[in-house]
């Protein structure tokens, strides 16, 4: 029987560094696409990501261009979730920054396994409710170590 694919919630913060500074980020995207890994985002990150090229876009234009071509595609989700409802956000209240708990509910409503994520406090915050933390670095060196979970990239 094969194993459960282990699904990636992504945060938006990841998305919005790929866009806007490419690094570590891009790095563990791409090695997470490269390896099939599952992976999710919500309605909520969606319109939380397009703030953010809203604002960022009047200091440096192009990443609007960047946004749109990218999401048409590029995007590197194999599904968007819908917004969790209230009762499963304020069930996390108290557990979880109260900022991500719509992004939290949304990644545990949607099966994922891990959040990826470069928010030091809402990856801390993650073994509590049940979801592995990893932050881009992570990505890296968990599939430097063998470890890795989903299909072998080069």
């Amino acid at each position: 029987m094969a194993a459960e694919p282990r699904r990636v919630f992504v945060d938006t913060n990841v998305l919005a560094s790929i866009l806007w500074k490419p690094g570590s980020a891009t790095h563990a995207v791409a090695l997470l696409a490269a390896g099939r890994a599952p992976t999710l985002v919500s309605e909520t990150v969606l319109d939380e990501l397009a703030r953010f090229v809203h604002r960022e876009g009047a200091r440096r234009p192009a990443i609007v261009g960047q946004h749109r071509v990218w999401l048409q595609k590029q995007a590197p989700w194999s599904d968007v979730l819908p917004d969790p409802d209230r009762n499963a956000i304020e069930r996390l209240l108290g557990r979880v920054p109260t900022e991500d708990a719509p992004v939290v509910a949304a990644a545990l409503a949607g099966g994922a396994t891990y959040l990826l994520s470069g928010d030091r406090g809402l990856l801390a915050a993650l073994p509590s409710v049940g979801l592995r933390a990893l932050a881009p670095s992570d990505v890296r060196r968990l599939h430097a170590s063998g470890d890795w979970p989903w299909e072998t990239v080069p």
